[in-house]
């Protein structure tokens, strides 16, 4: 086989990589595919914003690809084995954000460290067949596209294998990718920090908006790197008269996108 064409496979492979774990990223908070979910209006600052998050995410993990593997084999089995994990945990979130109606909170691990620990983990094996029921089994699909094409392109060139698996490690592009993406992370981060400002989002924790905001892959490696830290970045208010605080709550109310939605039924 021609490298031109080792060179074509390879960029197509990891386009798709990109293309599959984004649109499965977006669809995550589609109320088409998850039904019960409610999520904000898009804007061109949340679109813009949350694929770049997800984009620069998937670069670093692809980063760490080119860092540790040498082979092209073991490149590919690995970035396979991240979408197929990836599948995995939007299809768990697809079921938590169909039963629940918003999206997971680590807060809500607290739960488990209750004296009704053993109940609640009662009630979630006893509601398995009906969650498995409202999944969303999408996520999936893409990730097979990628392994069937891959298994193809494989069998079809089997005699050329040696050539078509090795590859010098580029450590220094990996490099490059890894500090790169996390720079733009860590600059979306914080404009979104900005943005919301004197806003309820700033004094409230709303996973979903900030998964709109900054993409679902950003927001929750976020989160884990400040539950292991032990990072609190959520503000209190206090507040000098009654007037202030009452100021305070109108403001919220108005951020409050399930008020704004059944205002007319209640007033």
């Amino acid at each position: 086989m021609s490298e031109r064409k080792l060179k074509i496979y390879h960029y197509v492979f990891i386009s798709l990589f990109y293309l599959f774990n984004l649109v499965n990223c977006i669809l995550i908070t589609s109320a088409d595919f998850v039904e019960n979910l409610l999520p904000y209006d898009y804007d061109f600052y949340m679109i813009l914003s949350s694929t770049l998050g997800n984009f620069c995410f998937l670069s670093i993990i692809l980063g760490f690809g080119y860092i540790f593997f040498k082979k092209k084999k073991n490149l590919y089995l690995y970035l396979l084995v991240y979408t197929f994990l990836t599948s995995v945990f939007l299809f768990v979130m697809s079921v938590y954000c169909n039963y629940y109606g918003m999206m997971f909170d680590f807060n809500n691990l607290a739960a488990f460290g209750t004296d009704a620990a053993s109940d609640n983990l009662l009630f979630i094996i006893e509601a398995v067949p009906n969650l498995i029921k409202i999944s969303v089994p999408f996520f999936f699909i893409l990730f097979v596209l990628l392994l069937i094409l891959h298994i193809a392109f494989i069998i079809k060139n089997k005699k050329n294998e040696f050539e078509l698996f090795f590859v010098n490690r580029k450590f220094k592009k990996g490099i490059a990718i890894i500090l790169s993406s996390i720079y733009v992370i860590i600059a979306i981060n914080l404009i979104y920090c900005v943005n919301n400002q004197n806003t309820y989002f700033e004094y409230n924790s709303d996973p979903l908006y900030s998964v709109q905001s900054k993409g679902i892959l950003n927001h929750y490696s976020d989160e884990i790197i400040k539950k292991i830290f032990n990072y609190n970045d959520e503000k209190n208010i206090d507040f000098n008269s009654k007037e202030e605080a009452y100021n305070e709550l109108n403001k919220m109310i108005n951020y409050s996108k399930v008020n704004n939605e059944y205002t007319n039924l209640f007033n």
